[in-house]
Protein backbone atom coordinates (compact mmCIF):
# COMPACT_ATOMS: atom_id res chain seq x y z
CA UNK A 1 0.00 0.00 0.00
CA UNK A 2 1.27 3.10 -1.05
CA UNK A 3 1.28 6.35 1.31
CA UNK A 4 -0.04 9.63 0.41
CA UNK A 5 2.24 12.36 -0.35
CA UNK A 6 3.57 13.80 1.17
CA UNK A 7 4.34 11.49 4.38
CA UNK A 8 5.46 12.47 7.44
CA UNK A 9 8.50 10.91 9.09
CA UNK A 10 8.79 10.22 12.68
CA UNK A 11 12.11 11.29 14.26
CA UNK A 12 13.08 9.81 17.36
CA UNK A 13 14.04 11.92 20.06
CA UNK A 14 17.00 12.05 21.29
CA UNK A 15 17.96 12.39 24.90
CA UNK A 16 20.08 16.21 25.57
CA UNK A 17 24.30 15.42 25.68
CA UNK A 18 25.35 15.21 29.16
CA UNK A 19 27.26 18.43 30.79
CA UNK A 20 30.26 16.61 31.07
CA UNK A 21 30.52 15.88 27.65
CA UNK A 22 30.09 19.73 26.67
CA UNK A 23 33.39 21.85 26.99
CA UNK A 24 32.93 25.00 29.68
CA UNK A 25 34.22 27.39 27.71
CA UNK A 26 31.93 29.98 26.41
CA UNK A 27 33.94 31.46 23.86
CA UNK A 28 36.68 29.12 23.11
CA UNK A 29 36.99 27.10 19.69
CA UNK A 30 34.75 23.99 20.66
CA UNK A 31 31.96 26.01 22.19
CA UNK A 32 29.64 23.83 23.68
CA UNK A 33 30.54 21.07 21.51
CA UNK A 34 29.77 17.77 22.52
CA UNK A 35 33.29 15.53 23.04
CA UNK A 36 33.80 11.99 23.16
CA UNK A 37 34.55 10.87 26.27
CA UNK A 38 37.95 9.79 27.15
CA UNK A 39 40.28 8.59 29.17
CA UNK A 40 39.54 11.68 31.97
CA UNK A 41 40.52 15.31 32.68
CA UNK A 42 44.48 16.17 32.89
CA UNK A 43 45.18 16.39 36.89
CA UNK A 44 48.45 18.32 37.94
CA UNK A 45 49.31 17.77 41.72
CA UNK A 46 51.88 19.95 43.28
CA UNK A 47 54.37 18.51 45.85
CA UNK A 48 54.26 21.83 48.50
CA UNK A 49 52.00 22.04 51.53
CA UNK A 50 50.01 25.07 50.30
CA UNK A 51 48.41 24.65 54.18
CA UNK A 52 51.92 26.19 55.49
CA UNK A 53 51.29 29.19 56.75
CA UNK A 54 54.65 30.92 55.71
CA UNK A 55 53.23 31.06 52.60
CA UNK A 56 50.17 33.63 52.96
CA UNK A 57 50.03 37.39 54.08
CA UNK A 58 51.90 40.54 53.65
CA UNK A 59 55.86 39.73 53.14
CA UNK A 60 55.01 35.79 53.16
CA UNK A 61 56.74 33.63 50.56
CA UNK A 62 53.89 33.83 47.62
CA UNK A 63 53.68 37.62 48.36
CA UNK A 64 54.82 39.12 45.27
CA UNK A 65 55.45 36.19 43.15
CA UNK A 66 53.06 35.33 40.07
CA UNK A 67 51.64 31.78 38.23
CA UNK A 68 51.42 31.94 34.24
CA UNK A 69 49.34 29.41 32.76
CA UNK A 70 48.22 28.42 29.07
CA UNK A 71 44.78 26.44 29.19
CA UNK A 72 43.64 24.53 26.19
CA UNK A 73 45.83 26.73 23.66
CA UNK A 74 45.36 30.24 24.60
CA UNK A 75 47.18 33.16 25.31
CA UNK A 76 48.88 32.66 28.75
CA UNK A 77 47.71 34.47 32.03
CA UNK A 78 49.42 35.77 34.35
CA UNK A 79 48.34 36.04 37.95
CA UNK A 80 50.49 37.82 40.68
CA UNK A 81 49.84 37.04 44.16
CA UNK A 82 49.65 39.85 47.21
CA UNK A 83 49.97 38.99 50.57
CA UNK A 84 46.90 41.54 51.36
CA UNK A 85 44.64 40.04 49.01
CA UNK A 86 44.76 37.24 46.88
CA UNK A 87 46.71 35.36 49.06
CA UNK A 88 46.26 36.83 52.59
CA UNK A 89 45.10 33.37 53.15
CA UNK A 90 44.75 29.43 51.65
CA UNK A 91 40.97 30.21 50.49
CA UNK A 92 41.96 33.39 49.30
CA UNK A 93 44.58 32.13 47.19
CA UNK A 94 42.43 29.05 45.79
CA UNK A 95 39.50 31.86 45.04
CA UNK A 96 41.44 34.06 43.14
CA UNK A 97 43.31 30.89 40.98
CA UNK A 98 39.96 29.81 39.96
CA UNK A 99 38.96 33.40 39.06
CA UNK A 100 41.59 34.15 37.26
CA UNK A 101 41.74 30.19 35.25
CA UNK A 102 37.84 29.65 34.59
CA UNK A 103 38.55 26.86 32.54
CA UNK A 104 40.48 25.33 35.59
CA UNK A 105 39.73 24.56 38.85
CA UNK A 106 41.89 24.65 41.74
CA UNK A 107 41.24 22.66 44.79
CA UNK A 108 43.46 21.49 47.85
CA UNK A 109 44.08 17.83 47.74
CA UNK A 110 46.34 14.99 46.55
CA UNK A 111 47.71 12.12 48.32
CA UNK A 112 48.51 13.37 51.86
CA UNK A 113 45.59 15.96 51.02
CA UNK A 114 47.72 19.54 51.46
CA UNK A 115 48.85 19.90 47.84
CA UNK A 116 47.61 21.89 45.12
CA UNK A 117 45.61 20.38 42.93
CA UNK A 118 44.96 21.62 39.33
CA UNK A 119 41.82 19.89 37.41
CA UNK A 120 41.38 20.82 33.79
CA UNK A 121 37.95 19.16 32.51
CA UNK A 122 38.39 19.05 29.26
CA UNK A 123 38.91 16.05 27.35
CA UNK A 124 41.97 16.22 24.95
CA UNK A 125 43.46 19.69 26.68
CA UNK A 126 45.91 20.90 28.18
CA UNK A 127 47.60 23.03 30.58
CA UNK A 128 50.99 24.69 29.77
CA UNK A 129 52.58 25.99 33.50
CA UNK A 130 55.21 29.03 32.23
CA UNK A 131 58.90 28.89 33.30
CA UNK A 132 58.51 32.26 33.82
CA UNK A 133 56.32 31.78 37.27
CA UNK A 134 58.25 32.76 40.15
CA UNK A 135 55.68 30.92 42.29
CA UNK A 136 56.96 27.48 41.60
CA UNK A 137 58.92 26.16 44.27
CA UNK A 138 56.23 27.57 47.25
CA UNK A 139 53.43 25.94 45.10
CA UNK A 140 55.16 22.48 44.21
CA UNK A 141 55.01 22.66 40.59
CA UNK A 142 56.84 22.50 37.20
CA UNK A 143 57.34 24.20 34.60
CA UNK A 144 55.70 22.08 31.35
CA UNK A 145 52.95 21.13 29.23
CA UNK A 146 50.59 18.50 31.00
CA UNK A 147 48.55 16.98 27.94
CA UNK A 148 45.75 14.45 28.28
CA UNK A 149 47.05 12.07 26.13
CA UNK A 150 43.20 10.61 25.34
CA UNK A 151 41.66 10.72 21.87
CA UNK A 152 39.12 13.42 22.60
CA UNK A 153 36.88 14.03 18.90
CA UNK A 154 34.86 16.68 19.36
CA UNK A 155 31.26 15.71 18.15
CA UNK A 156 29.71 17.54 15.24
CA UNK A 157 28.98 20.68 16.74
CA UNK A 158 24.95 21.21 16.22
CA UNK A 159 24.49 17.48 15.81
CA UNK A 160 22.56 15.21 17.72
CA UNK A 161 24.14 11.95 19.09
CA UNK A 162 24.07 9.47 16.63
CA UNK A 163 23.20 11.66 13.38
CA UNK A 164 25.00 10.85 10.61
CA UNK A 165 27.55 13.41 9.11
CA UNK A 166 27.66 14.22 5.44
CA UNK A 167 31.04 13.02 4.14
Amino acid sequence: MLLPYPQAIPVPAYPAMPASYRTPYANGPLAGAAVAPALGPIVVIGTADITAGALYGVGASLDGENLILAVNGYAPVTIVFNGATNTANEAAMLAALNAAFPALSFTQGGPVGNKLVITDNLLGGNVSIGAGSTSLVNLGLTAAVNQNNASAVPASVGMRPGAMRAS
